[in-house]
């Protein structure tokens, strides 16, 4: 977390300044960008999807940057946020058709996952992947922040906009039903 906030920090500062704008923001493209795509990709499954979904997501940052009143550590924080609302806009667009709150989306259909090819010795982590896809969003979002992206309760309240015990009450129950699956 410590490397993070200097990270954030740097960037902040070159942000803050009209003269540093671009070159800041390109610094975090750079920075951001396999994180964030990782982190979508696992919402959308499909790659084409999350590339755009990334893309979506750092014009949206751009043209809010203004609007970024956070400090140490927050950026990334921000950063995730938008491009988590981004990949469940798109979801809700693609799939669902109509507006759908947040509590009753459920999981990717599973037959996007097996559209990609996998490698037999990849067979152990498609299934895992399908497994999460099946969870409801909300605990594959935590699940996700958590297992993958190793974030701590609070970074992820600030991305999902949660309380920390409800966040550890969807991982906990996100990672039952994930063992519970993986055993049948």
């Amino acid at each position: 977390m410590g490397v993070a906030k200097k990270i954030d920090s740097k960037f902040i500062e070159l942000m803050r300044c009209a003269e540093s704008r671009d070159v800041a923001f390109e610094q975090i493209i750079d920075h951001f960008t396999e994180p964030l795509y990782w982190h979508v990709r696992r919402i959308v499954s499909v790659h084409e999807d999350a590339e755009d979904v990334v893309q979506d997501s750092f014009v949206k940052a751009y043209k809010s940057i203004d609007s970024f009143k956070g400090g140490e550590g927050e950026l990334s924080a921000w950063l995730y946020r938008i491009a988590t609302n981004c990949a469940i806009s798109m979801l809700r667009k693609r799939y669902l058709r109509s507006f759908v709150s947040l509590e009753s989306l459920t999981g990717t259909p599973k037959e996007l996952v097996t559209v990609e090819r996998y490698s037999s010795s990849e067979e152990e982590l498609r299934s895992f992947q399908e497994v999460v896809l099946s969870l409801p969003l909300k605990q594959q979002l935590v699940f996700n922040l958590r297992y993958y992206e190793e974030m701590p309760y609070e970074q992820i309240s600030k991305i999902l906009d949660q309380k920390v015990d409800n966040l550890k009450s969807n991982y906990h129950h996100a990672v039952k039903r994930i063992k519970d699956k993986l055993r049948e």
